[in-house]
């Protein structure tokens, strides 16, 4: 069963740069982890400093690793304190 993961970031303009440049390394990475089958991150067309963040697992314990791995402290001490919102929902999925 896969596991889908989608988030919503809103960045403030002056942080936006440093913002691209961190997922640019942060997805690089991601689509190495064992279990990935896709990740991308996207500006949004309709809102200015709004991004969308999604990933895909081939199941929960790869997932998992994922979750707690190095990547995570990348997220949380270099990506979290340029946000000015974010919003993330994981879900299995068992056909796509």
């Amino acid at each position: 069963m896969s596991i889908i993961g989608f988030g919503t970031l809103c960045i403030k303009k002056e942080h936006r740069p440093k913002f691209e440049n961190l997922m640019t390394l942060l997805i690089t990475e991601m689509r190495k982890k064992k279990g990935c089958v896709q990740c991308y991150w996207s500006k949004s067309t309709e809102t200015e400093g709004e991004y969308l963040m999604y990933s895909e697992f081939d199941n929960e314990e790869n997932f998992r690793n994922y979750r707690t791995s190095e990547l995570m402290d990348l997220i949380n001490k270099e990506i979290a304190p340029l946000e000015s919102g974010a919003s993330f929902k994981y879900f299995r999925a068992s056909a796509l």
